[in-house]
C-alpha cells in the first residue's frame, strides 16, 4: 500500500484512501496520515480494515457496491428485509449468505393476505438509485431501464 501512496498516489487514494477515511469519519487524509490517525484514536491498522462498510456511503465517484450488494440492495428497498432492515447492511453479506436467504414461501397458505394480493399483479418495480429503475414481471427475470 505504502509503494502505491508513494509511485501512485491518486490510485491509492481511489483504492483504499477514500474507504479508510470514511471508517475513520475524517477527509482527505492519505495513507501515512490515516496510520497516525489511527495510533492516535488507540487502535491498529488491521481494526481500522476490520470496521464494515456501510450501506449509505457515498465516494466522490458516487455509490460503490459488489454485485451481490447491488442486488441485495434491490432486495432491501423492495422491503424484503422488513422490519429490521435498517439494521442490515448489505455490504457485509457474502454470496453466499445471499444464496441462503429464505425470502420465498413455499406454501402460500402462510403468505400474508397483502402477498397474496400481489400475486395478482405480473409487474413489480422498484426504484434503485436516481435515473435508474428496476423491475420484474411475473417475478422471474429482472430488468432495468433508464428513467
Amino acid at each position: 500500500m505504502t509503494v502505491w501512496n508513494q509511485m501512485q498516489p491518486a490510485y491509492a487514494a481511489n483504492m483504499w484512501n477514500e474507504a479508510l477515511n470514511k471508517r475513520l469519519g475524517t477527509e482527505g487524509l492519505d495513507l501515512p496520515d490515516l496510520l497516525v490517525e489511527t495510533k492516535m484514536r488507540g487502535s491498529s491498522f488491521a481494526e481500522l480494515l476490520t470496521i464494515p462498510e456501510q450501506d449509505d456511503w457515498v465516494y466522490s465517484d458516487g455509490k460503490s457496491a459488489s454485485c451481490v450488494a447491488f442486488v441485495l440492495e434491490i432486495y432491501k428497498a423492495a422491503g424484503l428485509f422488513d422490519p429490521i432492515s435498517s439494521s442490515i447492511q448489505v455490504t457485509e453479506f457474502t454470496i453466499k449468505d445471499a444464496y441462503s436467504l429464505r425470502f420465498f414461501e413455499n406454501n402460500s397458505s402462510r403468505l400474508p393476505k397483502w402477498a397474496m394480493m400481489g400475486m395478482a399483479s405480473s409487474f413489480h418495480s422498484v426504484k434503485y438509485e436516481e435515473g435508474i429503475e428496476w423491475s420484474c414481471q411475473d417475478t422471474i427475470q429482472w430488468t432495468h431501464t433508464l428513467i
